[in-house]
């Protein structure tokens, strides 16, 4: 259905690969850019790599000061490894929100990183 509205899947993933190069190459959007790679990776079905690139996105977003990028990036990832530690991990990413004043931490990690379907 989306690619009869949008155009065809693998040239849409294309340009937005194009873009999260455009993303990284912006020396406070480097976070952002691992985030976008993370979801083309796990939109080809590539869960490893989309783990890597939200685990670089929190390290970049951790380093710029973004706590609710940095926390929304680290519940994403710890519902994609669904372990026996994400459970801890996803209740410190909602106290991290929560914190700071967001009231529905889930809504808020589905607007700052949409497309996770997780």
């Amino acid at each position: 259905m989306l690619e009869r509205k949008l155009g065809n899947r693998a040239t849409l993933l294309r340009e937005v690969e194009h873009d999260a190069r455009a993303l990284a190459r912006e020396r406070s959007c480097k976070g952002f850019a691992a985030a976008v790679r993370a979801g083309i990776a796990l939109q080809r079905g590539a869960r490893a790599d989309a783990l890597t690139g939200l685990d670089a996105a929190v390290r970049e977003f951790d380093a710029a000061h973004m706590k609710s990028y940095a926390a929304a990036a680290r519940d994403r990832a710890a519902r994609l490894r669904d372990d026996a530690s994400s459970a801890s991990e996803i209740m410190t990413a909602a106290d991290v929100l929560r914190a700071e004043g967001v009231v529905s931490p889930e809504r808020m990690i589905a607007m700052l990183l949409p497309g996770f379907g997780v």
